[in-house]
């Protein structure tokens, strides 16, 4: 029977938690660098071992910026393609290549840099997609807020004039960026803004755990069926699972959502 690496690293944390073992690949030296490697490897290993729990990738995850930001920018520069989304996928792709990392090949950073290569078969895919003016980019987050805003106030979709009027914005710029706004990058703050099951939401959807407060977490785990958890999506419910009211629950989902629509 296959041991899986989560079983072997508990054995080994078990007999020996202080030391790497001999067969790994670890930085050595005592430079900034090494020292910072060898904590990303003990932080992995911690992951690892505690069965991948949001709490342990997040630290780790931030630690690797640098290096997921550097390729977001070599292939930002190659090609046209919408920032925001692409760091999404890097992250995404991160984490996937955190999950069947095997440090007694390589190093964690080289695999990495390795493991995100798949960026350039995405920006291939999409790029000189996106048309959106970068000063209308800045404005498709405000555009979301006037709309869900509105929603709630009149209790149907606001027309153009009215988002005008919300945003003190002419009809014709507020027309022109729902017509260049990417339906893979927007998502809705409904009850749930992954329904349409785009596969850029559902990359989000794998990131934004990480980001999440303690409360918002618990809401999230059973908003979306998270970490084992039943999928319950009316907030009473959620309220009485959590012994909360249900007007926290409310603003915890506010919450949530904000956070979903940062990325997007």
């Amino acid at each position: 029977m296959t041991v899986s690496i989560k079983d072997r690293l508990q054995k080994l944390a078990a007999e020996d938690p202080y030391q790497f073992p001999k067969s790994w690949i670890v930085p050595p030296g005592k430079s900034q660098r090494a020292i910072k490697r060898r904590d990303e490897l003990s932080m992995w290993r911690t992951w690892k071992e505690q069965g991948e729990k949001p709490e342990h990738m997040g630290p780790l995850l931030e630690s690797l910026q640098p290096v997921i930001k550097s390729s977001v920018r070599k292939y930002v520069a190659a090609r046209h393609v919408h920032r925001p989304a692409l760091e999404a996928k890097a992250n995404t792709l991160a984490i996937t290549a955190l999950r069947k990392y095997d440090p007694t090949r390589s190093q964690i950073n080289t695999h990495l840099y390795g493991e995100l290569r798949g960026l350039q078969r995405y920006t291939i895919k999409h790029q000189n997609v996106s048309r959106i003016t970068e000063d209308h980019a800045r404005r498709i987050g405000d555009l979301q807020r006037a709309q869900h805003n509105l929603y709630e106030s009149l209790g149907r979709e606001p027309t153009t004039i009215e988002l005008s009027d919300k945003m003190s914005m002419s009809p014709r710029v507020v027309s022109r960026i729902q017509k260049e706004m990417r339906p893979d990058l927007i998502a809705s703050v409904e009850e749930d803004p992954f329904s349409e099951e785009i596969p850029i939401h559902r990359e989000v959807m794998m990131l934004i755990p990480y980001e999440l407060t303690k409360d918002e977490l618990l809401v999230w785990e059973y908003w979306y069926g998270y970490g084992g958890k039943p999928k319950i999506s009316k907030t009473g419910l959620i309220a009485k699972k959590l012994g909360w009211s249900d007007s926290k629950v409310s603003q915890t989902k506010r919450a949530i959502a904000e956070k979903i629509k940062e990325h997007l």
